[in-house]
Formats: structure tokens, C-alpha cells, sequence
């Protein structure tokens, strides 16, 4: 017969490797949910523009290369190298979530909406900007340049860890909200449709990762 003594190591024993297990199948489920819809989200309308393993629905601008790794969407930018990464798709009224991590405090990106080619700079695009840039002077992170700044009530402090921000564009109405804080709810009526991009700007490194959608219906009066 076993004694109480050699029972009761066993049964620790199996107990330690039930829970690293556990710890283990933890992590891989966090880590697939990234990138991926849950069951109530798709049924509330919202799809990923961003599969987790290609850039398929986007196409670069300018001179940066953009790169899927580690299941985000990645760059590394500096004086000589920048650019954007647009949706092939235009949307116009919709709210959208973004994940973002950006290496430094003066590192500058940004979510692009409504982005138009632009008559007065052939070439060029116009689009409402949602900042990232902690350091800006005029608008910080969080904010929509040019049309409603986080200052001086709030300044971001978001470099080096994950955050969201979750925007909605109705009509003319705009609400930006950074890691469930609401930073921006203004009204601008320049641009009403239009692409989704990403900035590649600044220096370092910037990455992207569950970047979701969900069309809107417009109501009366926006």
C-alpha cells in the first residue's frame, strides 16, 4: 500500500502539471482571439479588416514596408522611410476599432478616415486624422487633427504597450474614445466617405493588430 505521505506528493504532482497545462491553453486562446470575431460581435455586424496573417484588403503608400508579424500589422519608419497602408475598401458611416502599439513617446502614426484623393494636391489624399503621437503640441493622441484636440484637459501617455481606439464616423458627428475614454465629440462635415489607412510616420517601430468594422446607418439629421 501507498503511504499518506506518497499519495499526497502524487496528487500534488498531478495537480502542478493540471495547472501548467491549463496556463498553456490559456495563452493560446488570447493569443488566437486576436484578429478574430467573437460569435456577439458578428452578430452586432462588425468584420475584421485585418485576417491576422496577410495584408490582403490593403495596399501601401509610399516608401515604408509594411509587414504582418506576430499577428499585427507591422513598420518601421525613420526620415527616409515612410508611408501609409490604405483599405482597398471605402466606407462612409461606420464605427471601427484599432489595436495599436508605437515604441517611443515621439513616435507619430495615426488612423486615417475618409481619405479622398485630393483636388487641390494631385497625388495626394484628404482624410480626417485620428493622432497618435503622445508629444504633439496641437494634437495628441487620441485627438482629430484639425478638428478636435485632447488638450488641455488630456494628454495620452500610450508608447510601448497595446491600446484601442474605437471610433465611430456618423454623418458629421465623430467620436474617438482611447482605451474606453472618450477624447473627441465633434462635428466636421468636409469628407463623408472614403478609405481607412494607417500612418507610417515619425521613427520606429508601430504595430497594428485587431482592426475591426461595422457599418452604420445613418440617422436623420447627421
Amino acid at each position: 500500500m501507498y503511504s499518506n505521505v506518497t499519495l499526497r506528493s502524487v496528487c500534488l504532482l498531478l495537480g502542478l502539471l493540471a495547472s501548467l497545462h491549463t496556463g498553456h491553453a490559456g495563452q493560446a486562446e488570447t493569443v488566437a482571439a486576436n484578429n478574430t470575431l467573437t460569435p456577439a460581435e458578428t452578430a452586432q455586424g462588425w468584420r475584421s479588416l485585418f485576417d491576422g496573417r496577410t495584408l490582403a484588403g490593403w495596399q501601401p503608400d509610399g516608401t515604408a514596408v509594411w509587414r504582418v508579424e506576430d499577428g499585427t500589422i507591422s513598420v518601421n519608419t525613420d526620415a527616409d522611410t515612410h508611408g501609409d497602408l490604405r483599405s482597398m475598401e471605402a466606407f462612409s458611416d461606420y464605427q471601427v476599432k484599432v489595436d495599436f502599439w508605437t515604441e517611443k513617446r515621439t513616435s507619430n502614426s495615426g488612423i486615417y478616415l475618409r481619405c479622398t484623393a485630393s483636388p487641390a494636391a494631385p497625388g495626394g489624399r484628404s482624410c480626417y486624422e485620428v493622432n497618435i503621437s503622445d508629444a504633439s503640441d496641437a494634437f495628441p493622441t487620441g485627438s482629430i487633427v484639425n478638428v478636435q484636440s485632447t488638450l488641455p484637459d488630456f494628454r495620452a501617455d500610450s508608447s510601448g504597450r497595446w491600446n484601442t481606439l474605437d471610433i465611430t464616423a456618423e454623418g458629421s458627428h465623430f467620436v474617438v474614445l482611447l482605451n474606453g475614454r472618450k477624447t473627441v465629440d465633434a462635428r466636421d462635415g468636409k469628407l463623408s466617405a472614403g478609405t481607412i489607412g494607417l500612418q507610417g510616420s515619425g521613427s520606429g517601430l508601430l504595430r497594428f493588430r485587431n482592426i475591426k468594422i461595422r457599418t452604420l446607418a445613418r440617422s436623420a439629421g447627421l
